[in-house]
């Protein structure tokens, strides 16, 4: 059990004038992804270590005042399966995750489960990839042993994470039908626990 940390607000100041914009948002991209792997052996090392405290699989932490971001200009792995507006006036579990990150793969199972269990209810799952490719991703996904239903944000520039304002991996954000966020989780969480299943259905019932 952990969870795998990288911070978004990595900069890197480039004066090659020969550049062109769009080289240079790959060479940002690209290192932010190095940073992102780096920060993962640190938190290993530190979980081995024992000086990391435990984290509790069904705590979540309630959120106040917060205006969750939308989802009106991004890139979906699966368009046809998702409208942004149709997303609106339901609740939303948004979790940041990526393919290289232990325990981000640990809870998916979990998540596709809340999903199959709300699935007659107002209720989506969103699910933030945090700055790999569309062909990463996919390859990815068919090495699972349950397909993921759920719709996937591509966000190889981790645009998404810096609006969101998220730095470890794996985070969740639980967001009410106003567009609220709510509930948040730092590290995997076991989302088929009935505390957590609870909570859902309290933000679905309002």
């Amino acid at each position: 059990m952990g969870f795998s940390t990288g911070s978004i607000q990595f900069r890197i100041e480039l004066s090659t004038v020969c550049k062109s914009s769009d080289q240079i948002d790959q060479t940002r991209a690209r290192n932010l992804k190095t940073v992102y792997r780096f920060f993962v052996i640190i938190c290993a090392f530190t979980l081995l270590s024992g000086s990391a405290a435990a984290i509790s699989k069904t705590d979540l932490k309630e959120v106040a005042n917060r205006v969750a971001p939308t989802f009106d200009d991004v890139h979906w792995l699966n368009p046809s399966e998702v409208v942004s507006n149709s997303l609106a006036g339901k609740v939303l579990l948004v979790n940041f995750w990526a393919t290289w990150c232990p325990p981000c793969v640990e809870e998916l199972p979990s998540i596709q489960n809340a999903r199959d269990f709300f699935s007659q209810d107002d209720f989506e799952v969103i699910a933030v990839n945090a700055g790999e490719t569309n062909q990463v991703i996919e390859e990815f996904l068919t090495t699972l042993p349950t397909p993921l239903t759920f719709p996937i944000v591509v966000d190889e520039r981790l645009a998404v994470y810096a609006d969101w304002q998220v730095r470890p991996l794996p985070t969740t954000f639980l967001v009410d039908r106003k567009g609220n966020i709510r509930y948040q989780a730092i590290g995997p969480r076991d989302f088929e626990s009935d505390k957590i299943r609870d909570v859902i259905q309290s933000l679905i019932d309002e």
